[in-house]
């Protein structure tokens, strides 16, 4: 009697053991524990019978007192009688021969138990074995050990679902987040795009009138250097017309080549004269050009120099170095290594500042859109600047590294593909310097612009016809060719307020004259037309506003006359 007693308190006491977590280490290690001092085993073990994806049946060790249970000759000779996989027809067989009671030695004993819908419980006691009542009463032990398995398991489950619904609730709310932002870019482009035609329109009469103001004033009396400055602020001002636009619209790069030394210099010059900030380049003579866009490129350096003069409100220093160099596979080192720069010809621009340094965690949001460590506001930016940047670079094929340390300073590796000066280029032959006899045919819906364009051609010798929209255009052409007195050239401008538009002119004027040379012009620099100006049947583009010297160049190329 006194013995059943005691046998029911070690049950009770096993069974109170059992379920008091759902976490299933937690839960084993106590309900283990107790079967092991209260039925005096020395080791113990619980498997988790698990069904592979072919269909194959294991065992798998979920928790063991100790922990390495195979340094224990009785726990490795009881594991040989565990097979390592069943196939589902010979897994009722074994599940049969259950409890497995064996010995090693003569000196320890060892016991394998169901744990019904779970897997299997090991005991390994010394000197005695489990008597075979006990090994009965065990029984509803076993199926509540078995049951609160069950139950850890569903719940890590339920747990692993419920991380994973948070997971994709905050991947959601990410997405929502870039959406919005994508939305917000649009929004600032569609703007920015209806502004930019007539904004554009503006500064060209502004530009056309300083160059023509340039081309008639005397170079000793000071005007023309006033003159240069209206022209700086007006390039200044479409750069920023076209800030946006590059970012929120996208727009393939207008490529030509360009001279990266002249084009850097420019913008310091604009950049750094009159501030408290001191700019070292050093930009050899020999620099490669670039195939670029140039009013993309330019707004990228300014934006990286905006950026470094920011990070110096007490004034400081920017140094600038560039060199030409030729990146091969297989010997790329340093940060070209570690950029994963593609094998060519680059020219490589290293902008070094001694402002306060980006902190290491923030270096990989630099270029997030909106991601700033400065204030909000007109002074401080709206965190776009290097978002812009990266985005233009990418376009060109280009690769940008940041290292950066508080306090120190931030160092911005450029690494632009470049076009490798031939040794033998063909020198161009001398052409006439005017546009004499030659006839030119402008369309705009602007009249400032057909005033000023009309001016300035006929400054440069052209005998100039003006057209407010693609009908009159296509009628003055067809007017021309009938008398005789055809147009070597037409400037169309692409977007046209309540009449026909560049890209609908050309398809005709094709109709009626195969061979009809033309350049297409719009303020709007990001549409394909542009940036695709060949597959449309025009010659050439140019982006509003330009100045008369482009313009010159593209008559020349067109018309093989210097002007």
């Amino acid at each position: 009697m006194k013995n059943s007693l005691i046998q029911l308190q070690v049950f009770y006491e096993i069974a109170m053991s059992i379920g008091n977590s759902l976490d299933i280490n937690k839960m084993l290690q106590e309900s283990l524990t107790a079967y092991l001092k209260k039925l005096n085993c020395s080791a113990g073990a619980v498997f988790w019978l698990e069904t592979l994806p072919e269909g194959v049946c294991r065992f798998v060790p979920v928790y063991s007192i100790p922990r390495e249970i195979k340094r224990n000759p009785t726990c490795r000779h009881a594991l040989e009688h565990i097979p390592q996989e069943l196939s589902p027809s010979r897994l009722p067989q074994f599940l049969l021969k259950l409890p497995i009671n064996g010995q090693w030695k003569g000196t320890s004993f060892y016991h394998i138990m169901e744990l019904v819908d779970f897997g299997l419980l090991l005991l390994v006691k010394s000197s005695t074995d489990l008597e075979l009542s006990v090994l009965q009463s065990l029984n509803k032990l076993n199926e509540k050990l078995a049951r609160s398995c069950i139950a850890c398991i569903q719940n890590e489950k339920v747990k692993q679902a419920n991380e994973q619904l948070e997971n994709e609730i905050h991947q959601r709310q990410q997405m929502e987040e870039v959406l919005l932002k994508a939305q917000k870019l649009e929004a600032i482009g569609v703007l920015a795009g209806g502004v930019a035609h007539d904004f554009n329109n503006l500064l060209a009469v502004i530009l056309g009138n300083a160059s023509m103001a340039k081309m008639e004033s005397e170079p000793e009396n000071g005007i023309v250097d006033l003159l240069n400055e209206i022209e700086k602020a007006t390039l200044r001002a479409v750069d920023l017309t076209q800030k946006f636009l590059t970012f929120s619209s996208g727009g393939t790069p207008m490529r030509k080549p360009l001279s990266m030394k002249k084009l850097i210099d420019n913008v310091v010059s604009l950049e750094c004269s009159g501030s408290n900030i001191v700019c070292d380049c050093s930009l050899p003579a020999d620099l490669w050009k670039v195939d670029g866009d140039e009013g993309q490129v330019r707004q990228f350096f300014y934006n990286v120099i905006e950026n470094a003069k920011e990070a110096m409100p007490w004034g400081g220093n920017i140094e600038i170095k560039a060199e030409n160099i030729k990146v091969n596979a297989g010997k790329r080192k340093g940060i070209e290594s570690a950029m994963s720069i593609s094998p060519g010809s680059y020219v490589k621009i290293v902008i070094k500042d001694n402002g306060r340094g980006i902190p290491k965690g923030d270096l990989p949001n630099v270029f997030d859109p909106y991601y700033s460590t400065k204030q909000r506001g007109t002074a401080k930016g709206m965190g776009l600047g290097l978002t812009v940047a990266y985005s233009i670079l990418a376009k060109h094929g280009g690769y940008l590294h940041i290292e950066s340390e508080c306090g120190k300073g931030t160092e911005v590796y450029v690494y632009l593909p470049a076009i490798p000066d031939k040794a033998a280029e063909k020198k161009e032959r001398s052409r006439a310097d005017t546009g004499a006899g030659k006839r030119i045919l402008v369309m705009d819906d602007e009249e400032m612009v057909l005033n000023i364009s009309n001016q300035m051609l006929k400054r440069l010798g052209y005998d100039v016809g003006l057209a407010k929209n693609g009908e009159e255009a296509v009628e003055l052409y067809q007017q021309a060719l009938i008398s005789g007195q055809r147009f070597d050239v037409l400037i169309l401008d692409l977007t046209v307020k309540g009449g026909m538009n560049g890209e609908d002119a050309i398809k005709q004027l094709l109709q009626i004259d195969p061979e009809v040379k033309a350049i297409v012009i719009s303020g709007y620099a990001t549409n394909p037309v542009m940036s695709d100006f060949e597959s449309y049947g025009f010659k050439a583009a140019l982006t509003k506003p330009f100045m008369w010297s482009q313009l010159k160049d593209v008559l020349k190329k067109l018309l093989e006359v210097e002007v």
